[in-house]
């Protein structure tokens, strides 16, 4: 095996419990996608289209990806955003919704972490819980992809 890409993403992240309860929700408002294919989106990393607009998502798991690490969002006024774990290696199998502008090496892709907010929320709040934490979710991830 090789390695394919790096990346350094700007991600909502899900723990397996909770991308279950995510699947569940749209499986029920989505009728043409069966349970199968949401599984093949995750794990390939295809573009997911709901009727909410398409978002990107990917199960991250130490198989596929080497190198998982969390660190937080650079963006202004996030010094208070902690995040599951922040400085540290994420658990395995995470789910990863990816955000629709990344970053470069050199700046970030969102002028402040309320921009990335509102865009998750847009696309994502018919399929998660009402009293959801977003921001404790949000993280800028690293991982290299292998082949």
């Amino acid at each position: 095996m090789s390695i394919a890409s790096g990346y350094i993403v700007d991600v909502l992240y899900l723990l397996p419990e909770e991308a279950e309860e995510m699947k569940q929700e749209v499986l029920s408002r989505n009728h043409d996608i069966t349970e199968e294919q949401f599984e093949d989106y995750l794990a390939i990393g295809r573009e997911i289209k709901l009727m909410d607009g398409p978002f990107q998502m990917m199960r991250l798991s130490e198989d596929r990806c080497s190198g998982i690490y969390v660190f937080g969002n650079d963006y202004p006024n996030t010094q208070e955003l902690i995040g599951m774990s922040m400085d540290g290696e994420l658990p395995d199998n995470i789910v990863v919704l990816f955000a629709d502008r990344q970053r470069s090496i050199f700046s970030t892709a969102y002028t402040s972490i309320d921009e990335l907010e509102v865009e998750y929320r847009r696309k994502l709040s018919l399929y998660l819980p009402t009293n959801f934490d977003w921001r404790a979710h949000m993280a800028c991830i690293q991982y290299a992809e292998y082949n």
